[in-house]
Order: structure tokens, then sequence, then C-alpha cells
């Protein structure tokens, strides 16, 4: 499968939005709610502010005949301490990864892991982050095949789970 790596342009957003959130859909029911019922509107109007204000950068993989084949989007950040004691750092946060299933383990998520390290070496970022839902072995191979390691774990205590059924839309969650 040939593939093409751009930087995303406005027409490519609502077919990312497809993309992404079809991947939540698929994917398992986590502590965090389930998606508001407008989605898929509410993800399209903040990848279309972002790509207009250039605070989010994109770059989608295209197959031989157009098709989209896979996503990369991320945001660039300065890392402040607190408390004040160190300088920031600059710091590019991935924010999604997303390869349609016609085209997984052919080297998609590479080229666009590889576009969007050269991008954040370009513009002069310490380091890229990135944050694998755990369980997600696949995922961990994948970031750590691509040069990432393992800096720091978290841990969560989830003490008021959510309902699924209903989304907290009062707080904007």
């Amino acid at each position: 499968m040939a593939i093409k790596v751009r930087r995303w342009s406005r027409t490519d957003l609502a077919r990312v939005r497809d993309l992404w959130l079809g991947t939540y859909r698929a994917g398992p029911v986590d502590d965090s709610g389930p998606l508001f019922p407008d989605a898929d509107e509410r993800l399209l109007r903040w990848l279309v502010e972002g790509e207009r204000q250039r605070a989010v950068v994109g770059y989608v993989a295209d197959d031989e005949e157009g098709r989209l084949a896979g996503f990369i989007v991320a945001h660039q950040a300065r890392w402040e301490f607190d408390p004040p004691i160190r300088s920031g750092t600059r710091v590019v946060v991935v924010d999604a990864i997303a390869v349609e299933p016609r085209a997984r383990r052919q080297g998609v998520g590479r080229l666009l892991a590889d576009r969007l390290i050269e991008h954040a070496r370009i513009s002069g970022a310490v380091s890229i982050e990135v944050d694998v839902e755990s369980p997600d072995p696949a995922a961990a191979r994948f970031w750590a095949s691509s040069g990432f390691h393992t800096r720091r774990q978290s841990a969560r205590l989830v003490i008021n789970p959510r309902e699924p059924e209903s989304p907290d839309v009062s707080e904007g969650r």
C-alpha cells in the first residue's frame, strides 16, 4: 500500500473526526464517561479552531486512492513547574493517533509518528509527550519502538464513578 503523509488541511478535518470518534466508539468504555450526544460537532469545532489558530498540528496519511489511512494530532505546550523552581519546557503533546483498520500493520502509524517527530524537532520542542491508556500493550510497544520511553507513571483512584448513560454536561466533560 503506497502511503502519502502530509500536513492536514481544513478539508481533512471531517474525515479525521470520523476516524477519531470511530476509534472511541469501538474501544472499551472507561470511567471518563460516555461521549456527548453532540460529540461529532464538538470535535469538529475543536479541530477547525485548532487548525485555524495553528495551535494544533495534524498530519494525515492517504492511501493510493486518496482515502484517509490514518492521522496524528498534537499540540504544542509549555510545561511550567509548580512551585516555580525550574524553567519551563517546550513540548509537543500527542492528542490522538489512529489508523483505519484496513491500513493497520502496514507502517502507517510509524510514518505518522516519524513526521510528528520531525515537526517537533524543527519547531524546537524539547520532547514529545504521549499518554498510553492502560492496559494497551500494543500502543505501549508501538511508542517504545518509535524511541519513546516511560519517564513516569501515574496512578488513579476513581472515587465517584460516572453513570454511563448520563454525561455531565454542566461541567463540560
